[in-house]
């Protein structure tokens, strides 16, 4: 059947012949955030010394490879790693080791209440004045649970952040808006970057059905992989790639924790600094076997 699914998929589960012909995916994987973590990091914010800190599965192995890629390619150099299983709430030991690495930036690839802890934690014991935070993927949710204290200065990646005020492409800056105020105006809140994503994988699936005029699986993948690959979103433009993955100009947003002096609502929560995207933040195709 046709499957547009919103979760994030392993990088492995792209590799040519195990992903089904009919299910198409809108999140990049845990290797491209990590990719671009690492690209963020470098190019972006100037840090060449990283402390890596994954989650002991598939997400943090995957955001680890990604992040190693980018720092050989870019020149950045790993000075220490550690991984801890989902459900740590405890990271006095780990934070302590990242200490004494003394790292330009601390990446981690918690998400969730792990997040929240952990970035509860790094403001705490002070980490936030040594070295620059930088959490691997984040939602206004989970930020949402962090002090603004704590949050001030922190560093992530979103998929869509709704206030993009001041961002260079104002076509994007107005359809955020748009979808924004749409949503705003019947939920009262702004969008989760999980609403977006959510909202285009049921637009990407509604639209293969009327492309294709069936509800037949493999005449919708023909028809989203020939003449319709291409297509728009409230964040910009993207393509459907062979693998079946989305590719964005806009892959995910830099944004930037704002503090309690700078949060002007309950829903303040970011600044948007940056953004990663295009093909060389995916997984070349020649490496999952096309």
């Amino acid at each position: 059947m046709p499957y547009f699914p919103i979760s994030v998929l392993p990088r492995d589960g792209f590799v040519k012949g195990k992903l089904a012909p009919s299910t198409f995916v809108v999140l990049n994987t845990p290797w491209s955030i990590g990719y671009m973590n690492g690209a963020a990091a470098i190019k972006t914010l100037g840090k060449k010394k990283i402390f890596f800190l994954a989650r002991a599965d598939s997400w943090g192995w995957d955001i680890r490879d990604g992040l190693y890629a980018a720092a050989k390619e870019h020149g950045a150099q790993i000075v220490g790693y550690d991984e801890v299983s989902l459900g740590t709430n405890d990271f006095t030991t780990i934070l302590q080791k990242v200490k004494a690495a003394k790292p330009d930036i601390f990446i981690s690839a918690q998400f969730g209440g792990d997040a929240i802890a952990l970035l509860k934690q790094c403001h705490q014991m002070g980490l936030n004045k040594e070295m620059t935070i930088f959490n691997a993927f984040m939602s206004n949710v989970v930020a949402k649970g962090i002090p603004p204290e704590a949050l001030d200065g922190i560093y992530s990646l979103s998929y869509f952040y709704y206030d993009l005020e001041g961002f260079e492409d104002k076509a994007v800056v107005q359809s955020a808006k748009v979808f924004t105020d749409l949503y705003r105006a019947k939920y009262n809140k702004p969008p989760d970057p999980y609403t977006a994503i959510g909202y285009v994988a049921y637009t990407e699936m509604f639209r293969a059905f009327e492309a294709a005029g069936t509800f037949d699986p493999l005449k919708i993948a023909a028809a989203i992989l020939g003449d319709k690959r291409e297509f728009n979103t409230m964040k910009g433009p993207a393509r459907w790639r062979e693998d079946h993955q989305a590719v964005y100009k806009y892959s995910t947003f830099l944004v930037k924790g704002k503090g309690p002096g700078e949060q002007k609502h309950p829903w303040d929560l970011f600044k948007v600094v940056g953004y990663q995207g295009g093909d060389e933040v995916m997984p070349t195709l020649k490496s999952l076997g096309y």
